[in-house]
């Protein structure tokens, strides 16, 4: 991403990863420039059009490649618009639910921050261990991407490069496998761009056997489908 985006667009990003998809954020357009939305537009960071039940209102969502800036960008300088307070209550709802169903503890949150680029804190850090640290599983052996790939084969039938593959018909073909381990060789095969993981962008497509299978991206986002990519 050879794009340097500005506090303001930056802010735009995090606001608009918290709307639903399809939902029309015209009403925080006041808050930012025409002239940063589209610039978002042209990086493939946003996908702006016109709402069909409202000729004169737009409607914004992230695409996949805005979803990983935001991941990948949460420490960037954001703008001190009035906006940032709705985005920072958003923000901490979210943390408080992952809190409450155990997924880390708000002393984790707190202290890994602290002692992140502060020499007075780094004693601290080093005795909390950090949520990506905590959560890391060993690494899953070469055969479980061997299955992955052979499901995957089976699934497609003739052609297997390019072909939309539902995750809840991967994971039925290797229910024998434990879930996060499958969960780890498919984010391999993603960071290797071997594999393409997205969300299903029609609503009515997504069953709850889809939901149940869904693969989150890092902030949480539910994907649905896979395409493996061509080797190069």
């Amino acid at each position: 991403m050879t794009l340097q985006l500005n506090p303001q667009q930056a802010l735009f990003l995090l606001r608009l990863s918290f709307e639903e998809d399809g939902a029309r954020p015209s009403a925080i357009y006041k808050d930012f420039a025409a002239s940063d939305r589209k610039q978002l537009a042209e990086a493939g960071l946003v996908v702006v059009g016109k709402d069909p039940t409202n000729k004169r209102a737009q409607f914004a969502t992230l695409t996949e490649a805005g979803y990983q800036w935001v991941a990948d960008h949460l420490d960037s300088p954001l703008s001190k618009s009035n906006v940032a307070h709705v985005v920072l209550a958003k923000l901490l709802t979210g943390v408080q639910s992952q809190i409450v169903v155990g997924k880390f503890s708000f002393a984790d949150l707190v202290r890994g921050s602290a002692g992140r680029g502060d020499s007075n804190n780094q004693n601290v850090a080093a005795e909390v261990p950090s949520i990506e640290t905590s959560a890391r599983r060993p690494e899953p052996n070469g055969d479980i991407t061997r299955r992955i790939l052979a499901a995957c084969q089976e699934l497609s039938g003739d052609g297997v490069y390019n072909v939309r593959i539902r995750l809840a018909d991967l994971r039925s073909q290797l229910s024998d496998l434990d879930r996060a381990d499958v969960d780890q060789a498919l984010a391999e095969l993603e960071r290797e761009q071997a594999a393409a993981i997205m969300p299903l962008d029609d609503p009515r497509e997504i069953l709850p056997a889809d939901e149940e299978a869904a693969f989150p991206n890092s902030i949480g986002r539910n994907r649905h489908i896979l395409y493996l990519s061509r080797p190069h």
